[in-house]
């Protein structure tokens, strides 16, 4: 395994300054290796500028399906996760690299999946423990927002990142994720905040069981009604139309379904 030294942080640190294209070339140039030695460098960094800076790269080149590839080959050589690396990370007491951490583990937790299947591969979703303290990691940020709203849409963003993938919307809504985004779209928070929010929703929409659960937790039409009534933002009411349209698509079969999330659209206000 390639460790730190000194010496090859000095002889790669011109590199960091240079364009977001050069610095995904290097890491194909140089391969497993190559960021390898970037992740020691991150985990064993003590400097939180640095290690913010350095996680700024990390999502910079996380853009590219080859670094992604990088990334997975990587894992498997060392016979680890591909997010192992910034899971720590969440515990720090930086809050940008806390949170910049999450939402770089939320990117490797699509394109990662996307990238195994492409090439026909066991497909690498996060599961279990990894999971769990994840999504308890966000939950816990959501409530603490609520009083500090610095990363409020940075937590909401990775939201928005995972659930493009149908497993973690599944585990998302198992994991009471949906009551705990709901209060959000409360207009206090404003309405980019707002369209965030409806977006996850909007992708929640396209699992058909999770569609069918909404009849037990009608707040969801409820609460979407009042935003899109209220909302002075074409984009808001744009995607919570688009919310209502797959909801009612997903029901055309199921007759008595239908019926109830019309009456409750209905009940509700919503505008024609």
């Amino acid at each position: 395994r390639v460790l730190f030294r000194s010496t090859n942080f000095d002889a790669k640190s011109n590199n960091l300054e240079e364009s977001v294209n050069n610095k995904i070339k290097l890491i194909q140039k140089l391969n497993v290796d190559g960021l390898d030695l970037l992740l020691s460098i991150i985990n064993r960094m003590s400097k939180d500028q640095t290690v913010a800076y350095l996680l700024m790269w990390v999502d910079h080149i996380l853009a590219d399906k080859q670094v992604h590839k990088i990334l997975c080959h990587y894992a498997y050589r060392y016979g680890i996760q591909p997010w192992t690396n910034f899971m720590n990370l969440l515990n720090r007491q930086d809050m940008f690299i806390a949170h910049m951490s999450a939402r770089i583990i939320s990117k490797i937790m699509v394109n990662c999946a996307e990238v195994s299947t492409e090439n026909s591969e066991n497909i690498i979703h996060m599961e279990g423990q990894e999971l769990n303290f994840y999504f308890s990691w966000l939950r816990s940020q959501l409530q603490q927002s609520v009083q500090n709203q610095d990363y409020l849409q940075s937590i909401v963003g990775c939201c928005q990142t995972f659930l493009k993938i149908n497993y973690y919307r599944l585990a998302f809504y198992q994991f009471d994720g949906v009551n705990q985004l709901l209060p959000l779209l409360n207009s206090n928070y404003g309405f980019q905040l707002q369209y965030q929010v409806s977006f996850c929703f909007w992708l929640i929409s396209y699992n058909k069981n999770l569609v069918f659960q909404f009849e037990n937790n009608m707040k969801v039409i409820s609460v979407l009604s009042d935003v899109m009534r209220d909302s002075q933002k074409e984009k808001v009411v744009r995607m919570i139309v688009a919310i209502f349209t797959n909801i009612l698509k997903t029901c055309e079969e199921k007759k008595d379904l239908f019926r109830k999330f019309t009456l409750a659209m209905i009940t509700c206000k919503v505008p024609k």
